[in-house]
């Protein structure tokens, strides 16, 4: 419950009551991946082992799951021969209002992972 309320862990993933009160899923959440460099930028489509990486991220964000997830689409992305600086993760979900339900997507969190540095 802890996670769930301070750190965006999905209640469905955290378990408990939670899970049946609420729409915060993944089915509600979904994750956007930007990578530049100075000949590039672009929002990437993930595959393979990637999606599933940026499946645990859509679930929980935390820092550790978003390092990871930059660092490993840096890696992908170098090993095509594209040049790579910075990878922005993006994870959002989608609410709806209580006055006429209409679907309304929010920012959970945005990180940017420094390829040049590492």
């Amino acid at each position: 419950m802890y996670l769930a309320s301070t750190a965006n862990l999905t209640p469905w993933k955290g378990g408990g009551f939670g899970m049946f009160s609420t729409t915060d899923g993944s089915l509600h959440r979904y994750v956007r991946v930007y990578v530049s460099a100075r000949e590039r930028s672009e929002e990437l489509l993930l595959r393979g082992e990637l999606r599933r990486l940026a499946a645990r991220v859509q679930a929980f964000p935390a820092e550790l799951l978003l390092k990871s997830l930059g660092r490993e689409i840096a890696a992908e992305q170098r090993s095509r021969g594209l040049p790579v600086e910075a990878v922005q993760i993006e994870v959002w979900r989608i609410d709806f209002a209580r006055s006429d339900l209409e679907p309304r997507s929010r920012n959970l969190r945005k990180f940017t992972y420094h390829a040049s540095a590492q």
